[in-house]
Order: C-alpha cells, then structure tokens, then sequence
C-alpha cells in the first residue's frame, strides 16, 4: 500500500484542468484586489509543475491594465517536447520555446520567469537556464499587469498543473505570494496582506498533513518494490508480474512478463540503473540448497528479464543498507543481520564483471555492526549516508 502526500509538495496551489466541468476548472488572479504598476521593467517568477502528459492550456494571462493588449503563456506537448508558446492575443506567438520533455521534468518543479522590458520593448522568458527573447513589440513604459493564471474569459483548457512561489516585481518593488494557504479562495502575499482570490482552488498543503490512500497492491507470493527518480514510477513486482504506479499522473499499469524472473525471489532485493533504465534483482542466500541465477536485471522498457550473475555470498543479510554508484556501475551494501549475528561489513556488486566482492581498506569513522539501517548516495559521487540502525560493537546478538 503506497500512503504519500500527492506530488511531495508541501505548498502551491494545484489546478483542476481539462479533465473537470469548464465550471470546476481553477483560476487565479494575483491582484483582484489592489491594483499594482510598474515602471521600465518587471519580472513574473514562479514554480510550475506539470503532472501528466497530453497536456495543454493557459499557463497565465497578463492584462495591461490601462489598454486592451492581453499576453498569455500556452502550454502543449508535441512529438517528446515541451512546447511553451507567448502570445500576444489576437496577432501572433512572439516566443515559442521547445524543450525536451524528459530533460525538462527531471525536476518536480521548474522556474519560469517572464521579463516585460518595458524600455528595450521586448519580452525574455526563461524557462530552467534556457532564456528566450522576444521580437520588438510595443509596450508601453508605465504598467499595470492583471495577471491570471488558469481559466480565464474564453481561454477555459487549463494544463494539469501546480503552481507555487510566486513572484512579480522589480528591483524597486516585490510581491511574493508563496501559495500556503489551506482553506478558502483569498491569496495573500509572504506577510499576511490578501492580494488576489481563486476559484476551484486545490491547496497542496493539506496533502501534507492529510494522508490519501493513492495505490494499493498485493501479491501472493514473494514480492519486491522501488521508486524510479527519473521516470516518477514506483514498482511493485513478483516472479510473473509488475505493477508501475506514476505519482506525477497517478496512473497505474500492469504488465504480465512473457518469461517470469529468472531469479527465485525470497526478500526480492532489488536496485535501479537509471542510466541503462533497467531494474535489478538480486539473492545472497538461500536457506535450502540453490542452483540458478542469483542477479537478472530487468529492462523497463521491453520488460524482459536478463540473467547477469549466479555469484552466491551464502550469507544471510536481511534488512541490510545499500546503494547504487551509477557512475562506476557498482552497488554497494553495508551490514545486515543473519545467523544470529549483525554484519558490519561493506561489500559491492559490480555490473561489468558480474561478481561481489568484499570492500576493504577504507577509512573514516567506524561503523558498528547493524542493520534496520537506510543507506543512499549524496550528489556528490564520492560520497554515501548511512543513517540509523539497530546493532552493536561486537556484532553478536548473544
């Protein structure tokens, strides 16, 4: 049973988009209700997540509001891209930008930022660290933006989005509005002073203290699971079988393996290869006498099963810690409990030769014998955390 807080976010305000009655659909108007101007130039910044594919709609609508010139922000999807267009309303896209879809939403959030140059007379959006200009359009050298992000007049698809932080302004005056609040449809900026109003709003921060049931699962027989950072999947899988839950879509699909794992899965331990896109299995010990494949690796696209090793260590290590090195393509696991002893041992796995091996000589802090402990790697390749666990000097549990 999956139990997390939708999207791991704790603020922002989500969007009900094109899958709602045109009525249910949200909108969000940053200053309904006091009217702001600005001079030479300024910036709208903000967090944006987009959680499903085949998207589309407005991002955002900025009315001047001293002339009938509207700009808005439209967001579509096309052959794996990404594609955020500026319009002016009426006349032409003065900014398309398209960028790879999966490169773009590695991130939960990106940053978007729209600068209107009011003395250049020209726009530059910026979208993660790609920036974007505009052709010379007329602007006028004082404005008063009515910004309004969803639905809004006969603009009514609304992109499966999430939107959170923020920000207009420039370096004379700025208006933050983090997007915290939990009930209601007033919005009010970083100190409490009510600026705008919603409709249909959905506040991500109760996700964080009110728990959904999301995904459920089960299996009859030995079973494993894992998260895939890059894709957003999480994986429950068997000898037959493999249930993918996606938490950005919520989408939940099944697939049944031509060929079962190869592997007989008794605690089903397992890792990612984000890189390869493959998911692998793996065995230490059996407890009656084994002969077969110990490691397969399976590819995540095809979902066929590979056998890479039938290296044995014969040691039992349950609720041991580990951790992937996809740079050198080696998985390391530290301590572990079996015959009524805790291990206080690295060993590592390596993908290439398709062996264990016993790491030595390292130093550092000691590390008592344990296990129950968590284990994972900083962004710096060099360096892992090991966190908690149960054990003690001597490694006997006598």
């Amino acid at each position: 049973m999956l139990l997390i807080p939708r999207l791991s976010q704790s603020q922002g305000l989500k969007f009900r988009g094109g899958h709602e009655p045109i009525d249910k659909r949200s909108s969000y108007e940053l200053f309904d209700k006091r009217a702001i101007s600005f001079e030479q130039e300024f910036t709208l910044k903000f967090q944006l997540s987009i959680y499903s594919s085949n998207s589309l709609g407005n991002i955002f609508r900025v009315k001047n509001k001293d002339n009938n010139t509207v700009y808005n922000l439209f967001y579509d999807e096309e052959a794996g891209n990404c594609i955020f267009r500026l319009n002016e309303e009426g006349k032409s896209s003065l900014i398309i930008a398209k960028i790879n879809q999966q490169q773009l939403f590695k991130e939960e959030w990106i940053t978007i930022q729209l600068t209107f140059d009011l003395h250049k007379q020209l726009f530059k959006l910026q979208i993660q660290n790609q920036i974007f200009q505009s052709p010379k359009v007329k602007l006028p050298s004082q404005y008063s933006p009515q910004v309004i992000f969803g639905k809004s007049d006969y603009l009514i698809d609304v992109p499966a989005m999430s939107i959170k932080n923020v920000q207009i302004g420039n370096k004379a005056e700025t208006y933050l509005f983090p997007l915290k609040e939990s009930t209601g449809t007033v919005v009010h900026d970083e100190n409490g002073i009510a600026y705008g109003s919603t409709t249909n709003p959905t506040w991500l921060i109760v996700d964080s203290y009110k728990w959904k049931n999301l995904f459920a699962s089960g299996s009859f027989s030995q079973a494993g699971s894992n998260y895939n950072q890059r894709t957003k999947e999480i994986y429950y899988f068997n000898q037959d079988s493999i249930t993918i839950y996606n938490i950005k879509t919520n989408q939940t699909k099944k697939r049944a393996f031509q060929k079962p794992c190869p592997v007989k899965l008794v605690l089903a331990n397992n890792f990612i290869d984000a890189t390869t896109n493959k998911l692998y299995v793996y065995e230490l010990f059996y407890t009656q006498p084994y002969q077969g494949p110990t490691v397969a690796s399976l590819d995540l696209e095809t979902f066929e099963w590979k056998v890479e090793s039938d290296a044995l260590m014969k040691k039992e290590l349950n609720h041991h810690g580990s951790f992937y090195d996809a740079q050198q393509r080696q998985f390391y696991i530290f301590g572990g409990y079996g015959n009524m002893a805790y291990s206080g041992q690295f060993n590592r796995y390596d993908l290439d030769s398709s062996k264990w091996q016993t790491v030595e000589g390292w130093t550092g802090d000691k590390i008592f014998p344990r296990y129950f402990l968590s284990a994972g790697q900083g962004s710096n390749n060099r360096i892992a955390y090991i966190f908690g666990g149960m054990g003690n000097e001597s490694g006997s549990i006598l």
